[in-house]
């Protein structure tokens, strides 16, 4: 497709006339923006088109769409030469049985449903829009991920996008329909959203795909075994429902819509029909639903369906975690509520105490420390576990849900106190607790250390000692400029970095032992406490993986909780590839340290020292999440990917065509690294505030705090977010 649609010959666009004959010209070149090849090809695979998708959802005539015109403005690579309209992606709004809906529906028969800048504009366009007028958004996934060609660029639209369904959580709902590919950084959009639905052998979800894992780890996997929608609906847990098909998945959508409200603000849809409340021969079934042998079991769903308007219930994640039951229904016997729907969930006895401990945290800062001698064993230990910190004492301390004797008799395992359920066992492998003391002094020196960091509440202020920093670059401050290597596969300790910038270099490390790749504690900077986050290169490269995911998104949201401003050094990869991330949830437990960061009200400043690669990029505290200073050294590395997978992919045809394709590739891995591994494309686009020497980061991390002192910042109005669990 040319750079600018040719004029027919027949149209004289100088009059009414043919400015008329030209606008559906061009209506009707948007609508078929994909090659007929292309729709051929889509329609084999038994995928319907965006469009399509889009017809089936809404109700018939109701849909407007927004920015049908948009063109990419992406001039790398040739891309320049193919600019066809909506570029990739169907946006708009309409109506599902008669409420509206915002939609968008990405078009594989453009670009592969490739996300770049535009591309990206009109997601976060009819999210804001969704958001203004409080009705639910539905997105279609179809997409091969990050346009390469568009760099950076692509990686910003997709933290814009992941910080407006974290700001939009708990307010609209949300709802995706992944109905072909979602890689990468792609998916943890999907993973933010209240529901996810995937097709049978159609869908596919995954952080790394086959072929990293199979050079990284040796694991040989394919796309549905990996990440397909029979994977995500038993193992992982990140989707929600499997659909035969299309069809299918769309009446799903449909049907989960018909529960819900249009927003946090609105009563769910209602079908007032007054109940019988005569007890029927249906009812009395219930009588001799419970077996005489309390080992006997029995259908919960029988209960479930009997107090449900005409049996019915929608169930939720039905091939997922079975021993729990989850889903939707209607009841008409439910006193004010009578018609509406009503959540048919199992609740376990003591759930009222524990809602109410989790609401008391959000205001009351509570530190746990396991006292020696004293087995947190069974329910006990959740009390210590949704506190802030627990502190255990080596040797001494243990917590378990069901001791040795139990899982002997169960299991057959044989293991002691300490082995399954010690200081060390939850200081390294849990991550329940976060930090193994010597003694009870040294314990009790560490919750004190704790409290000095910490505000009485979250009304209040954290504990501060004023004690202005001299910003003079000095001997040991240009000791930083020599702290990144050469060779960017050359690791270095954070550390070093961390302490520099704060007072006295002293650094109050928190799970030190769990997580390696990420360092976590508390520091202060002219006398005030700040937070840190920084990537570990020394520990698997810095990756991120579920374990550094969840205790960074822990930590963040601990520091949001209390007004401590957090301090995030970048140095990462990318994710952790492998099939144990893919079955335990990297998508759906990554997407913990997105919410964290997105919704986080207190200062945010980002100091990116080296690598920010895809999706981890945003991640980490990046401006599109809303931090609100983000530096980078001369040594940072930002980009879609590292130099080797991106010249295989974007250059594979000259490559597969040259007489030397090694030397081929040598050349065009060095020439994106000279143009496009470095910090100031981000800085010319504003991703960056400043690309400064690594000497003066103290400097500007003193002065950034100082202003952001008075910051002010505030959520849409909710509840609460319903953050990924």
């Amino acid at each position: 497709m040319s750079t600018e649609p040719a004029q027919p010959a027949d149209v004289d666009i100088h009059t009414t006339a043919g400015k008329l004959a030209d606008l559906q010209r061009r209506i009707e070149e948007a609508t078929h923006a994909g090659s007929a090849r292309a729709v051929e090809k889509q329609h084999a695979k038994g995928k319907l088109t965006a469009r399509e998708r889009i017809d089936l959802l809404l109700d018939e005539g109701s849909f407007t769409e927004l920015d049908e015109f948009a063109r990419h403005r992406s001039t790398n690579f040739g891309i320049d030469q193919n600019r066809p309209y909506g570029d990739g992606v169907v946006t708009g709004y309409g109506t599902v049985d008669g409420r509206p809906v915002a939609v968008f529906s990405q078009d594989f028969t453009v670009f592969g449903g490739a996300l770049g800048e535009v591309f990206g504009e009109k997601i976060v366009k009819v999210m804001d829009f969704a958001l203004k007028t409080g009705c639910p958004v539905v997105g279609i996934n179809d997409s091969g991920g990050a346009r390469i060609q568009e760099g950076v660029v692509s990686l910003g639209m997709y933290g814009e996008i992941f910080r407006r369904n974290t700001h939009a959580s708990g307010v609209i709902p949300q709802i995706s329909l992944v109905v072909g590919p979602c890689a990468g950084g792609a998916v943890y959009s999907p993973a933010i959203t209240d529901f996810t639905v995937m097709i049978d052998q159609t869908s596919h979800m995954f952080i790394t795909g086959p072929d990293v894992i199979k050079t990284v780890t040796g694991e040989d996997v394919g796309f549905e075994a990996l990440g397909g929608a029979r994977t995500h609906n038993t193992t992982s847990g990140v989707a929600h429902y499997m659909a035969g098909d299309e069809k299918d998945g769309i009446e799903y959508v449909k049907a989960l819509l018909s529960y819900l409200p249009s927003n946090n603000l609105s009563e769910p849809p209602a079908f007032p029909d007054e109940a019988d409340l005569e007890v029927s021969d249906e009812d009395r079934e219930m009588d001799t639903l419970i077996p005489d042998s309390a080992n006997q079991p029995y259908d919960v769903r029988k209960a479930v369906e009997h107090v449900l308007d005409d049996n019915e219930f929608m169930e939720t994640q039905a091939l997922f975690a079975p021993n729990i039951i989850t889903g939707f229904g209607r009841s008409r016997a439910t006193g004010g509520h009578r018609g509406q729907p009503a959540d048919a969930v199992r609740r376990l006895p003591g759930h009222r105490r524990l809602r109410e401990g989790r609401t008391l945290r959000a205001h009351l800062r509570r530190v746990q420390r396991a006292r020696p001698d004293l087995r947190g064993a069974g329910g006990a230990v959740y009390s210590p576990a949704i506190t802030d910190f627990t502190v255990m004492i080596d040797q001494t301390s243990h917590m378990f849900i069901t001791g040795p004797d139990v899982i002997k008799t169960v299991t057959g395992e044989d293991v002691g106190f300490e082995a399954l359920g010690g200081a060390r066992t939850h200081n390294t492998t849990s991550g329940v607790a976060h930090y193994m003391a010597g003694d009870e002094k040294d314990g009790i020196e560490y919750v004190k250390a704790l409290l000095s960091y910490l505000p009485s509440n979250n009304l209040s202020e954290p504990p501060a000692f004023p004690d202005e920093a001299d910003l003079e670059v000095s001997d040991e401050d240009r000791e930083m400029d020599t702290l990144i290597p050469d060779s960017a596969n050359q690791p270095y300790d954070v550390r070093k970095a961390i302490e520099h910038v704060l007072d006295d270099n002293e650094f109050m490390e928190t799970q030190a032992l769990f997580a390696p790749n990420i360092i976590t504690g508390f520091g202060r900077v002219e006398g005030h406490p700040v937070g840190i986050v920084a990537n570990q290169p020394m520990q698997f490269a810095g990756c991120l993986d579920i374990d550094a995911s969840e205790k960074a998104a822990r930590f963040v949201r601990t520091c949001d909780a209390f007004n401590v401003p957090v301090l995030t050094f970048v140095d990462v990869p990318g994710f952790l590839p492998g099939t144990d991330q893919e079955y335990n949830g990297i998508i759906r437990r990554g997407a913990k340290l997105i919410f964290a960061y997105a919704e986080a009200t207190v200062p945010l400043i980002t100091v990116i020292t080296r690598k920010a690669f895809g999706g981890a990029y945003d991640v980490m505290g990046s401006k599109h999440l809303g931090a609100d200073l983000n530096l980078a050294w001369p040594t940072a590395q930002i980009a879609v990917m590292g130099a080797q997978g991106a010249v295989n992919i974007l250059h594979r045809r000259t490559i597969a065509s040259s007489d030397d394709p090694e030397s081929t590739r040598t050349e065009l891995i060095a020439d994106y690294e000279d143009t496009l591994l470095n910090p100031y494309i981000a800085a010319e686009r504003g991703y960056v505030d400043a690309v400064i020497m690594p000497s003066e980061t103290r400097r500007h991390i003193v002065r950034g705090l100082r202003t952001l002192r008075n910051k002010r910042e505030a959520l849409p109005p909710k509840k609460h977010g319903n953050i990924p669990l």
